[in-house]
């Protein structure tokens, strides 16, 4: 069970008139995250003649009590009295987020060599992958199978910390004789993966790439890469950004606006 929980989180300001002056609330990110399983595996080969035989194996499982969860409870708030004359207030570029992922994997393999020779050719397929079991086989010089089965549920949720807003600008009063205010490029977000991968395999041959001696109907596989990724039946993966106890992105005026501008 992996839980990862942001909750009563505020980040304020509190001002009084913005007169002639600037405030600003930017680039403030509060999260949770949380991530059942990681696994990072590489194989790098390098010189002059390089073998032809080189694999990677990943495998993940998450079994239904390895559950992921992650929570955020937050909020980010500028408020002034005022802004007149000339003043500015924004609320700009903050994050508030969950982001929950049941399993994750990146396998890279690199070949950097002058000369290459791969085994003789067979007839096996290059890679075998049975549908619905998270099972699989794979054939070549250069390899890489990666597997992973997930039947934890994985859940992110983000709510505002307040009854207000999860991000907001707010004036009491007025905004008046050329003044600004912006509230812009702000997010609130929940993601839930149940599993992600990342695989990658680079051959760079500055010489000879050759195979063993040929055979009819038959076929010298240099490179495979094969996945397999199974959410189990059942297995909830959920992303909720929850608005019942407050709203999501707001800006409030408690009076004019004169000669001013809202973004």
């Amino acid at each position: 069970k992996t839980t990862a929980t942001n909750s009563g989180s505020t980040i304020k300001i509190d001002a009084g008139d913005a007169t002639s002056s600037a405030i600003k609330l930017d680039a403030n990110t509060q999260e949770s995250t949380a991530t059942g399983s990681t696994a990072a595996n590489g194989i790098a080969l390098s010189g002059t003649t390089v073998g032809a035989k080189s694999i990677i194996v990943a495998q993940q499982e998450n079994d239904a009590d390895s559950t992921v969860t992650a929570a955020t409870t937050a909020s980010a708030l500028l408020t002034a009295d005022s802004v007149i004359t000339g003043g500015s207030a924004a609320v700009t570029n903050n994050k508030i987020q969950s982001r929950a992922t049941g399993a994750t994997t990146t396998n890279t393999m690199t070949v950097d060599a002058t000369g290459v020779t791969l085994a003789a050719p067979d007839t096996d397929v290059a890679a075998t992958l049975t549908s619905g079991t998270g099972t699989g086989s794979v054939e070549a010089a250069y390899a890489t199978l990666n597997d992973q089965l997930v039947s934890g549920s994985v859940s992110a949720t983000t709510t505002g910390e307040t009854s207000g807003s999860a991000i907001k600008l707010n004036v009491d009063t007025d905004v008046d004789t050329g003044s600004t205010l912006t509230n812009d490029a702000n997010t609130v977000m929940a993601r839930a993966q149940g599993a992600v991968t990342a695989n990658a395999t680079t051959i760079a041959v500055n010489g000879t790439f050759s195979q063993g001696t040929t055979v009819a109907g038959a076929t010298a596989n240099a490179a495979t890469v094969a996945n397999v990724q199974q959410v189990a039946a059942d297995t909830d993966v959920t992303a909720t950004v929850d608005t019942t106890a407050a709203d999501t992105i707001t800006t409030t005026i408690g009076d004019d606006v004169l000669a001013s501008s809202v973004s």
